[in-house]
């Protein structure tokens, strides 16, 4: 019987799928850059050979792209990286309390006011940060 991953497990795994793939695509494109190279100075070139090479190459892009987006949602479900959702929260939460310590210093309130609202305000964002 086969052990049952996690999704985490699972989008780790594509994203290194992803990876291999790209990296596959590099050779492709490295090994026609003498093509590529005629291609760039107007010289005798094997079209094909080009197309292919530059198909590689946004495919590497690509896949590279795809590889990071996936191991950012595998830590965002494990928990390694606040959602963005939360990061939002937290920046608006600091906003509101950036906006209160500006009120504070326009009327002249006591100075320990405003240094409490700061720290509430990055309070708020390490909170999110730190995965608390």
């Amino acid at each position: 019987m086969s052990k049952a991953f996690t999704l985490e497990e699972r989008l780790r795994k594509r994203a290194y799928e992803f990876r291999r793939c790209a990296e596959n695509s590099r050779v492709v494109e490295n090994a026609l850059s003498e093509q590529i190279e005629r291609f760039h100075n107007n010289s005798p070139h094997n079209v094909y050979a080009v197309r292919l090479a530059l198909d590689h190459r946004d495919s590497a892009a690509s896949d590279y792209k795809t590889a990071d987006d996936l191991e950012e949602a595998a830590n965002i479900l494990e928990g390694r990286t606040p959602s963005p959702s939360a990061l939002m929260e937290a920046l608006r939460a600091a906003k509101g309390y950036m906006l209160n310590a500006l009120i504070d210093l326009k009327t002249g309130t006591k100075k320990q006011t405003t240094i409490n609202t700061l720290e509430g305000g990055i309070a708020r964002i390490d909170a999110v940060l730190e995965g608390k």
